[in-house]
């Protein structure tokens, strides 16, 4: 279609940020190499303040209750496939609260803050998880944070103050703001967001400093 594919863009982005001579160095003669992460996508549980009509019980807290209504009433059985919310979430003993009293998790992530290079954070809804905070303060008490950039996938609904203050530590910070069309038709597809609440925090957005 023309359009730059994601294999090309972090391609591209990668090979300024990392040094191949030196990860080829790295590499041991049987191809292995050490733990040496620079990219943690982190995806902490479901918990959102939006019920958006494309989502499911899968990315949005909220859509657990419209789901327990909804699903039985469902006839077709292709629908009913695609809307299956099998053991509330829960499979091979897994569930959306994973990261929560996960202390080797944790452990593991925090020996790898000198080496990483970007965190990506994605729905749920980040901002309204404490996790995610606890993650930039880690990195910012660990001297660590002049070498992450943080890239994110949000409604942009929920931004405090406490955010830009952590973010001001970062280089960069990529926001990928989540909106489907304007006005009331944003309302209706990302229920129960206000469209005058979404100008507001573009308004936010733009007048933060350049990183």
């Amino acid at each position: 279609a023309g359009h730059r594919s994601k294999r090309q863009w972090e391609t591209d982005y990668w090979s300024r940020r990392l040094d191949v001579n030196q990860l080829v160095a790295d590499t041991k003669e049987d191809g292995s190499v050490p733990p040496q992460i620079a990219y943690v996508d982190l995806r902490l549980g479901h918990k959102c303040n939006l019920k958006c009509s494309m989502c499911s019980p899968h990315d949005s807290s909220l859509w657990i209750n419209d789901w327990k209504e909804m699903y039985p009433q469902v006839q077709s059985s292709t629908l009913k496939e695609i809307m299956v919310w099998a053991n509330e979430g829960k499979v091979d003993g897994a569930s959306y609260d994973w990261y929560l009293n996960n202390e080797s998790f944790w452990t593991e992530l925090y020996e790898q803050i000198p080496n990483l290079r970007q965190l990506y954070f994605a729905g749920g809804e980040a901002t309204i998880i404490d996790k995610h905070y606890e993650i930039l303060e880690k990195c910012i008490e660990t001297d660590h944070a002049h070498h992450i950039e943080l890239r994110y996938n949000s409604n942009g609904i929920h931004m405090p103050a406490r955010l830009y203050e952590l973010w001001s530590h970062f280089p960069k910070v990529r926001f990928h703001f989540s909106v489907d069309s304007v006005g009331e038709m944003n309302e209706y597809i990302r229920f129960p967001s206000k469209w005058s609440v979404i100008e507001r925090q573009f308004r936010r957005l733009d007048e933060t400093p350049d990183n």
